[in-house]
Protein backbone atom coordinates (compact mmCIF):
# COMPACT_ATOMS: atom_id res chain seq x y z
CA UNK A 1 0.00 0.00 0.00
CA UNK A 2 3.09 2.27 0.78
CA UNK A 3 4.47 1.73 -2.37
CA UNK A 4 0.83 2.41 -4.75
CA UNK A 5 0.56 5.36 -2.51
CA UNK A 6 3.96 6.77 -3.30
CA UNK A 7 3.67 5.63 -7.04
CA UNK A 8 0.49 7.84 -7.10
CA UNK A 9 2.05 10.71 -5.44
CA UNK A 10 4.85 10.44 -7.81
CA UNK A 11 2.18 10.42 -10.82
CA UNK A 12 0.26 13.06 -9.27
CA UNK A 13 3.42 14.96 -8.92
CA UNK A 14 4.32 14.66 -12.54
CA UNK A 15 0.83 15.77 -13.58
CA UNK A 16 1.17 19.21 -11.25
CA UNK A 17 4.04 19.30 -12.98
CA UNK A 18 3.05 19.20 -16.73
CA UNK A 19 0.57 21.21 -15.32
CA UNK A 20 1.82 24.18 -14.44
CA UNK A 21 4.89 24.04 -17.50
CA UNK A 22 1.31 23.93 -19.82
CA UNK A 23 -0.31 26.76 -18.08
CA UNK A 24 2.66 28.97 -18.27
CA UNK A 25 3.39 28.61 -21.51
CA UNK A 26 -0.23 29.57 -22.51
CA UNK A 27 -0.78 33.14 -23.70
CA UNK A 28 -4.44 32.50 -21.52
CA UNK A 29 -5.21 32.92 -18.27
CA UNK A 30 -5.12 29.29 -16.45
CA UNK A 31 -6.38 28.85 -13.24
CA UNK A 32 -7.64 25.95 -10.82
CA UNK A 33 -10.22 25.67 -7.90
CA UNK A 34 -11.29 23.36 -5.03
CA UNK A 35 -14.67 22.15 -5.18
CA UNK A 36 -16.20 24.94 -3.29
CA UNK A 37 -15.02 27.37 -5.79
CA UNK A 38 -11.70 28.21 -3.91
CA UNK A 39 -8.98 29.34 -5.91
CA UNK A 40 -5.80 27.11 -5.68
CA UNK A 41 -3.82 28.51 -8.67
CA UNK A 42 -3.44 31.10 -11.31
CA UNK A 43 -0.65 31.52 -13.85
CA UNK A 44 1.30 34.78 -14.84
CA UNK A 45 -0.98 35.51 -17.82
CA UNK A 46 -4.37 35.39 -15.42
CA UNK A 47 -2.60 37.55 -12.97
CA UNK A 48 -1.75 40.31 -15.73
CA UNK A 49 -5.73 40.12 -16.42
CA UNK A 50 -6.49 40.74 -13.05
CA UNK A 51 -3.84 43.35 -12.15
CA UNK A 52 -3.57 40.82 -8.99
CA UNK A 53 -0.65 38.74 -7.43
CA UNK A 54 -0.39 35.25 -6.99
CA UNK A 55 -1.37 35.42 -3.52
CA UNK A 56 -3.68 38.08 -3.90
CA UNK A 57 -5.93 35.33 -6.37
CA UNK A 58 -5.96 32.57 -4.03
CA UNK A 59 -9.28 32.13 -2.24
CA UNK A 60 -12.22 34.30 -2.70
CA UNK A 61 -9.64 37.07 -3.73
CA UNK A 62 -10.55 36.85 -7.49
CA UNK A 63 -14.04 38.12 -6.12
CA UNK A 64 -13.40 41.30 -5.08
CA UNK A 65 -12.75 42.06 -8.32
CA UNK A 66 -15.69 41.26 -9.96
CA UNK A 67 -17.76 44.23 -11.38
CA UNK A 68 -20.86 44.90 -8.99
CA UNK A 69 -23.84 44.78 -11.89
CA UNK A 70 -22.05 41.62 -13.02
CA UNK A 71 -21.44 39.74 -9.35
CA UNK A 72 -24.55 38.17 -8.25
CA UNK A 73 -24.99 36.76 -11.80
CA UNK A 74 -21.30 35.24 -12.30
CA UNK A 75 -21.92 33.44 -9.07
CA UNK A 76 -25.34 31.79 -9.68
CA UNK A 77 -23.98 30.66 -13.07
CA UNK A 78 -21.45 29.39 -11.23
CA UNK A 79 -23.67 27.55 -9.10
CA UNK A 80 -25.63 26.23 -11.76
CA UNK A 81 -22.68 24.88 -13.24
CA UNK A 82 -21.56 23.22 -9.82
CA UNK A 83 -24.47 21.56 -9.24
CA UNK A 84 -25.09 19.76 -12.45
CA UNK A 85 -21.21 18.90 -13.16
CA UNK A 86 -21.10 20.61 -16.54
CA UNK A 87 -18.83 23.19 -18.10
CA UNK A 88 -19.08 26.62 -16.95
CA UNK A 89 -18.83 29.55 -19.69
CA UNK A 90 -19.46 33.14 -18.93
CA UNK A 91 -18.72 36.88 -19.84
CA UNK A 92 -18.33 39.31 -17.21
CA UNK A 93 -16.66 42.78 -16.19
CA UNK A 94 -13.96 43.30 -13.54
CA UNK A 95 -12.60 45.67 -11.67
CA UNK A 96 -8.46 45.79 -11.71
CA UNK A 97 -7.23 47.13 -8.53
CA UNK A 98 -5.70 50.01 -11.04
CA UNK A 99 -9.30 51.44 -11.89
CA UNK A 100 -9.45 49.84 -15.21
CA UNK A 101 -12.60 48.28 -16.38
CA UNK A 102 -12.40 44.84 -18.38
CA UNK A 103 -14.46 43.05 -19.94
CA UNK A 104 -13.27 38.72 -20.01
CA UNK A 105 -14.30 35.51 -20.91
CA UNK A 106 -14.03 32.68 -18.62
CA UNK A 107 -14.40 28.97 -19.09
CA UNK A 108 -14.00 26.00 -16.16
CA UNK A 109 -14.23 22.18 -16.45
CA UNK A 110 -14.64 20.25 -13.54
CA UNK A 111 -12.33 17.83 -12.27
CA UNK A 112 -13.86 14.70 -11.38
CA UNK A 113 -12.73 11.52 -9.76
CA UNK A 114 -15.18 8.65 -9.02
CA UNK A 115 -18.22 10.96 -9.66
CA UNK A 116 -16.75 13.62 -7.01
CA UNK A 117 -15.78 16.91 -8.07
CA UNK A 118 -12.34 17.37 -6.86
CA UNK A 119 -12.23 21.02 -8.42
CA UNK A 120 -12.27 23.21 -11.59
CA UNK A 121 -9.37 24.29 -14.21
CA UNK A 122 -10.30 26.81 -16.40
CA UNK A 123 -9.30 29.40 -18.46
CA UNK A 124 -9.98 33.54 -18.99
CA UNK A 125 -9.34 35.46 -22.13
CA UNK A 126 -9.19 39.39 -22.02
CA UNK A 127 -12.14 40.26 -24.30
CA UNK A 128 -12.36 44.04 -23.83
CA UNK A 129 -11.10 45.43 -27.12
CA UNK A 130 -13.17 42.18 -28.91
CA UNK A 131 -16.35 43.35 -27.45
CA UNK A 132 -15.56 46.98 -28.66
CA UNK A 133 -14.79 45.89 -31.77
CA UNK A 134 -18.35 43.97 -31.76
CA UNK A 135 -20.07 47.09 -30.08
CA UNK A 136 -18.73 49.47 -33.22
CA UNK A 137 -19.45 46.95 -35.31
CA UNK A 138 -23.15 46.28 -34.24
CA UNK A 139 -23.53 50.50 -33.95
CA UNK A 140 -22.15 50.65 -37.46
CA UNK A 141 -23.93 48.02 -38.57
CA UNK A 142 -27.67 50.07 -37.14
CA UNK A 143 -26.31 53.11 -38.73
CA UNK A 144 -26.59 51.82 -42.05
CA UNK A 145 -29.42 49.98 -41.54
CA UNK A 146 -30.83 53.41 -40.37
CA UNK A 147 -29.33 55.54 -43.91
CA UNK A 148 -30.83 52.06 -46.43
CA UNK A 149 -33.96 52.34 -44.75
CA UNK A 150 -34.24 56.52 -45.60
CA UNK A 151 -33.20 55.68 -49.52
CA UNK A 152 -36.25 53.00 -49.41
CA UNK A 153 -34.02 49.79 -50.56
CA UNK A 154 -34.66 46.45 -49.94
CA UNK A 155 -31.28 44.69 -48.00
CA UNK A 156 -30.84 41.14 -47.92
CA UNK A 157 -28.38 39.03 -46.16
CA UNK A 158 -27.50 35.37 -48.07
CA UNK A 159 -25.76 32.45 -46.12
CA UNK A 160 -24.48 30.91 -49.61
CA UNK A 161 -23.41 27.78 -48.32
CA UNK A 162 -27.19 27.19 -46.19
CA UNK A 163 -29.02 28.79 -48.41
CA UNK A 164 -30.46 30.89 -45.41
CA UNK A 165 -31.62 34.52 -46.52
CA UNK A 166 -32.05 37.52 -44.00
CA UNK A 167 -34.23 40.42 -45.93
CA UNK A 168 -35.71 43.58 -44.00
CA UNK A 169 -39.65 44.81 -44.43
CA UNK A 170 -38.76 46.93 -47.53
CA UNK A 171 -37.57 44.24 -49.65
CA UNK A 172 -40.78 42.35 -49.32
CA UNK A 173 -42.66 45.21 -49.42
CA UNK A 174 -41.05 45.83 -53.20
CA UNK A 175 -42.53 42.35 -53.54
CA UNK A 176 -46.23 42.65 -52.55
CA UNK A 177 -45.50 41.39 -49.31
CA UNK A 178 -45.07 41.86 -45.36
CA UNK A 179 -42.05 40.51 -43.73
CA UNK A 180 -44.07 38.47 -41.79
CA UNK A 181 -46.20 36.81 -44.37
CA UNK A 182 -42.71 35.99 -46.27
CA UNK A 183 -41.42 34.04 -43.25
CA UNK A 184 -38.35 31.92 -43.76
CA UNK A 185 -37.09 32.88 -46.81
CA UNK A 186 -34.84 30.34 -48.90
CA UNK A 187 -32.50 31.10 -51.86
CA UNK A 188 -34.87 28.96 -53.57
CA UNK A 189 -37.56 31.63 -53.37
CA UNK A 190 -35.22 33.84 -54.88
CA UNK A 191 -35.05 31.82 -57.84
CA UNK A 192 -38.51 31.12 -58.17
CA UNK A 193 -39.58 34.95 -58.40
CA UNK A 194 -36.33 35.95 -60.82
CA UNK A 195 -37.41 36.37 -64.20
CA UNK A 196 -36.12 33.66 -66.91
CA UNK A 197 -34.49 35.73 -68.91
CA UNK A 198 -32.10 36.85 -66.75
CA UNK A 199 -31.42 34.02 -64.58
CA UNK A 200 -28.64 32.60 -66.15
CA UNK A 201 -26.98 35.76 -66.64
CA UNK A 202 -27.42 36.69 -62.94
CA UNK A 203 -25.97 33.79 -61.92
CA UNK A 204 -22.58 34.23 -64.22
CA UNK A 205 -22.21 37.46 -62.45
CA UNK A 206 -22.36 35.65 -59.37
CA UNK A 207 -19.76 33.15 -60.40
CA UNK A 208 -17.60 36.08 -61.11
CA UNK A 209 -17.69 37.95 -58.26
CA UNK A 210 -17.38 34.67 -56.12
CA UNK A 211 -14.25 33.98 -58.10
CA UNK A 212 -12.63 37.65 -57.42
CA UNK A 213 -13.46 38.63 -60.48
CA UNK A 214 -15.40 41.56 -60.20
CA UNK A 215 -15.56 43.73 -56.67
CA UNK A 216 -19.09 43.65 -56.71
CA UNK A 217 -21.96 41.94 -58.15
CA UNK A 218 -24.40 44.53 -60.02
CA UNK A 219 -27.31 43.07 -62.03
CA UNK A 220 -30.84 45.03 -63.14
CA UNK A 221 -33.27 41.80 -62.57
CA UNK A 222 -37.48 41.54 -63.00
CA UNK A 223 -38.56 39.90 -59.96
CA UNK A 224 -42.11 38.50 -59.94
CA UNK A 225 -44.33 40.09 -57.13
CA UNK A 226 -47.16 38.64 -55.07
CA UNK A 227 -49.94 39.73 -57.86
CA UNK A 228 -47.72 38.25 -60.58
CA UNK A 229 -46.85 41.35 -62.15
CA UNK A 230 -43.37 42.09 -62.50
CA UNK A 231 -40.72 44.73 -61.20
CA UNK A 232 -37.94 46.10 -62.15
CA UNK A 233 -34.90 46.07 -59.17
CA UNK A 234 -31.11 46.98 -59.39
CA UNK A 235 -30.06 44.21 -57.26
CA UNK A 236 -26.14 44.76 -55.77
CA UNK A 237 -24.04 42.62 -53.54
CA UNK A 238 -21.14 42.09 -51.71
CA UNK A 239 -19.52 38.88 -50.86
CA UNK A 240 -18.82 39.56 -46.16
CA UNK A 241 -17.14 36.39 -45.50
CA UNK A 242 -15.40 33.23 -46.62
CA UNK A 243 -15.35 29.70 -44.90
CA UNK A 244 -11.76 28.92 -43.31
CA UNK A 245 -11.23 27.10 -46.89
CA UNK A 246 -12.21 30.02 -48.66
CA UNK A 247 -15.43 29.57 -49.74
CA UNK A 248 -17.73 31.84 -50.11
CA UNK A 249 -20.10 31.84 -46.96
CA UNK A 250 -22.18 35.41 -46.24
CA UNK A 251 -23.08 37.44 -48.81
CA UNK A 252 -24.71 41.39 -48.35
CA UNK A 253 -26.57 43.28 -50.20
CA UNK A 254 -29.28 46.11 -51.50
CA UNK A 255 -32.40 46.08 -53.86
CA UNK A 256 -33.71 49.12 -55.05
CA UNK A 257 -37.10 49.56 -57.16
CA UNK A 258 -36.18 50.60 -60.43
CA UNK A 259 -39.46 50.19 -61.80
CA UNK A 260 -40.14 53.75 -62.81
CA UNK A 261 -36.95 54.39 -64.43
CA UNK A 262 -37.65 51.43 -66.80
CA UNK A 263 -40.69 52.95 -67.92
CA UNK A 264 -38.57 56.43 -68.40
CA UNK A 265 -36.12 54.21 -70.60
CA UNK A 266 -39.19 52.50 -72.38
CA UNK A 267 -41.07 55.59 -73.34
CA UNK A 268 -37.27 57.35 -74.36
CA UNK A 269 -36.46 54.64 -76.67
CA UNK A 270 -39.70 55.19 -77.85
CA UNK A 271 -39.22 58.87 -78.67
CA UNK A 272 -35.87 58.21 -79.99
CA UNK A 273 -37.25 56.07 -82.63
CA UNK A 274 -40.30 58.00 -83.52
CA UNK A 275 -37.66 61.02 -83.57
CA UNK A 276 -35.12 59.02 -85.91
CA UNK A 277 -38.33 58.13 -88.54
CA UNK A 278 -39.26 61.76 -88.33
CA UNK A 279 -35.95 63.36 -88.76
CA UNK A 280 -34.77 61.17 -91.90
CA UNK A 281 -38.05 62.18 -93.57
CA UNK A 282 -38.39 65.80 -92.65
CA UNK A 283 -34.75 66.09 -91.74
CA UNK A 284 -35.53 67.54 -87.89
CA UNK A 285 -33.54 66.21 -85.56
CA UNK A 286 -35.03 65.38 -81.99
CA UNK A 287 -33.42 65.63 -78.36
CA UNK A 288 -34.32 64.98 -74.69
CA UNK A 289 -32.60 65.99 -71.24
CA UNK A 290 -33.87 64.03 -68.35
CA UNK A 291 -33.55 66.67 -65.91
CA UNK A 292 -33.17 64.21 -62.73
CA UNK A 293 -30.28 62.22 -64.37
CA UNK A 294 -28.68 65.00 -66.35
CA UNK A 295 -29.02 62.45 -69.41
CA UNK A 296 -29.09 63.72 -73.04
CA UNK A 297 -30.96 61.76 -75.68
CA UNK A 298 -30.10 62.98 -79.82
CA UNK A 299 -31.73 61.62 -82.28
CA UNK A 300 -29.86 60.10 -85.53
CA UNK A 301 -30.36 62.83 -87.45
CA UNK A 302 -29.82 65.50 -84.74
CA UNK A 303 -26.34 64.01 -84.37
CA UNK A 304 -25.98 64.28 -88.39
CA UNK A 305 -26.47 67.91 -87.85
CA UNK A 306 -23.95 68.58 -85.50
CA UNK A 307 -21.15 66.00 -87.59
CA UNK A 308 -21.08 63.89 -84.47
CA UNK A 309 -20.74 60.19 -84.56
CA UNK A 310 -23.59 57.65 -84.55
CA UNK A 311 -22.60 56.53 -81.07
CA UNK A 312 -21.61 60.14 -79.39
CA UNK A 313 -24.02 60.78 -76.48
CA UNK A 314 -23.34 64.39 -75.34
CA UNK A 315 -23.58 65.57 -71.19
CA UNK A 316 -25.53 69.28 -71.20
CA UNK A 317 -22.37 71.55 -71.20
CA UNK A 318 -21.38 69.46 -74.06
CA UNK A 319 -24.40 70.33 -75.94
CA UNK A 320 -24.43 73.75 -75.21
CA UNK A 321 -20.76 74.55 -76.04
CA UNK A 322 -21.88 73.42 -79.54
CA UNK A 323 -23.55 76.73 -79.79
CA UNK A 324 -21.35 79.88 -81.10
CA UNK A 325 -20.00 81.95 -78.61
CA UNK A 326 -22.44 85.10 -79.23
CA UNK A 327 -25.46 82.60 -79.02
CA UNK A 328 -24.66 80.40 -76.01
CA UNK A 329 -26.06 83.03 -73.35
CA UNK A 330 -29.30 83.17 -75.41
CA UNK A 331 -29.77 79.47 -75.45
CA UNK A 332 -29.13 78.92 -71.59
CA UNK A 333 -31.70 81.75 -71.22
CA UNK A 334 -34.35 79.68 -73.10
CA UNK A 335 -33.45 77.17 -71.53
CA UNK A 336 -33.54 78.71 -67.77
CA UNK A 337 -37.62 80.17 -68.46
CA UNK A 338 -38.79 77.57 -69.47
CA UNK A 339 -37.45 75.55 -66.25
CA UNK A 340 -38.90 78.60 -64.48
CA UNK A 341 -42.25 79.41 -66.12
CA UNK A 342 -43.14 76.39 -68.42
CA UNK A 343 -42.28 78.63 -71.65
CA UNK A 344 -41.26 77.10 -74.42
CA UNK A 345 -38.80 78.12 -77.26
CA UNK A 346 -38.37 78.86 -81.02
CA UNK A 347 -34.90 80.32 -81.60
CA UNK A 348 -32.73 80.53 -85.34
CA UNK A 349 -29.34 80.11 -83.74
CA UNK A 350 -25.82 79.90 -85.28
CA UNK A 351 -23.81 76.39 -84.11
CA UNK A 352 -20.19 75.35 -84.73
CA UNK A 353 -20.17 71.40 -86.05
CA UNK A 354 -17.80 69.37 -84.88
CA UNK A 355 -15.67 69.18 -88.13
CA UNK A 356 -15.19 73.40 -87.58
CA UNK A 357 -18.06 74.45 -89.99
CA UNK A 358 -20.44 77.41 -88.76
CA UNK A 359 -24.40 76.51 -89.63
CA UNK A 360 -27.71 78.23 -88.64
CA UNK A 361 -30.01 75.53 -86.80
CA UNK A 362 -33.83 76.38 -85.91
CA UNK A 363 -34.05 74.79 -82.77
CA UNK A 364 -37.16 74.15 -80.41
CA UNK A 365 -37.52 72.99 -77.03
CA UNK A 366 -40.23 72.89 -73.90
CA UNK A 367 -40.09 71.77 -70.34
CA UNK A 368 -42.06 69.02 -69.04
CA UNK A 369 -43.22 69.35 -65.35
CA UNK A 370 -44.48 67.23 -62.44
CA UNK A 371 -46.22 67.63 -59.09
CA UNK A 372 -44.83 71.56 -59.98
CA UNK A 373 -41.35 70.82 -60.91
CA UNK A 374 -39.81 70.29 -64.52
CA UNK A 375 -38.45 66.98 -65.06
CA UNK A 376 -38.22 66.78 -68.24
CA UNK A 377 -37.36 68.86 -71.84
CA UNK A 378 -37.60 67.96 -75.26
CA UNK A 379 -37.26 69.57 -78.85
CA UNK A 380 -36.14 69.30 -82.33
CA UNK A 381 -33.41 70.89 -84.62
CA UNK A 382 -33.33 71.66 -88.11
CA UNK A 383 -30.46 72.39 -90.06
CA UNK A 384 -31.93 76.26 -91.64
CA UNK A 385 -28.22 77.11 -93.65
CA UNK A 386 -29.25 76.77 -96.58
CA UNK A 387 -32.91 78.96 -95.88
CA UNK A 388 -30.97 81.56 -94.19
CA UNK A 389 -28.35 81.86 -97.46
CA UNK A 390 -31.44 81.98 -100.10
CA UNK A 391 -33.07 84.50 -97.73
CA UNK A 392 -29.98 86.22 -97.86
CA UNK A 393 -29.79 86.19 -101.06
CA UNK A 394 -33.61 87.46 -101.65
CA UNK A 395 -32.41 89.99 -99.23
CA UNK A 396 -30.07 91.20 -101.43
CA UNK A 397 -31.50 90.99 -104.74
CA UNK A 398 -34.61 93.09 -102.91
CA UNK A 399 -31.96 96.05 -101.55
CA UNK A 400 -30.70 96.10 -104.81
CA UNK A 401 -34.05 96.56 -106.89
CA UNK A 402 -35.05 99.19 -104.36
CA UNK A 403 -31.71 100.77 -105.29
CA UNK A 404 -32.32 100.86 -108.70
CA UNK A 405 -35.72 102.42 -108.67
CA UNK A 406 -34.82 104.71 -106.69
CA UNK A 407 -32.07 105.61 -109.26
CA UNK A 408 -34.92 105.92 -111.50
CA UNK A 409 -36.17 109.00 -109.74
CA UNK A 410 -39.49 110.02 -111.57
CA UNK A 411 -39.01 108.69 -114.76
CA UNK A 412 -42.70 107.62 -116.41
CA UNK A 413 -42.66 105.03 -118.64
CA UNK A 414 -45.98 105.02 -121.03
CA UNK A 415 -47.64 102.20 -123.46
CA UNK A 416 -50.12 101.75 -126.29
CA UNK A 417 -53.44 99.62 -126.34
CA UNK A 418 -51.11 97.06 -126.90
CA UNK A 419 -48.40 97.10 -123.84
CA UNK A 420 -45.65 98.40 -126.47
CA UNK A 421 -43.28 101.37 -125.36
CA UNK A 422 -43.97 104.85 -126.59
CA UNK A 423 -42.36 107.20 -124.04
Amino acid sequence: MRDSALRAAAALTESESRFRALSDASPLGVFATDADGKCTYTNAPWQSIYGLSLEQSLGDGWATTLHPQDRRAVFEQWQRAAQQGVDGDMRFRILRPDGQLRSVRARARARIENGTILGYVGTVEDVTELLRAEQALDAERKRLAAIIEGTGAGTWEWNVRTGEVKVNERWAAILGWTREELGEVRNEFRAQIAHPDELESTRQLLRDHFADRSPEYVAEVRLRRRDGSWVWVEDRGRLMTRTADGHPEWMFGIQIDISQRKRQEEALRKSEQLLNRTGEVAGVGGWALDLRSGEVMWSAQTRRIHGVPDDYLPSLDEAIQFYAPEARPLIQSAVEQSMVRGQGWDLELPVVRADGRRIWVRTVGSAEFEDGRPVRMSGAFQDITERRALHAELAEQHELLRVTLQSIGDAVITTDAWGVVTG
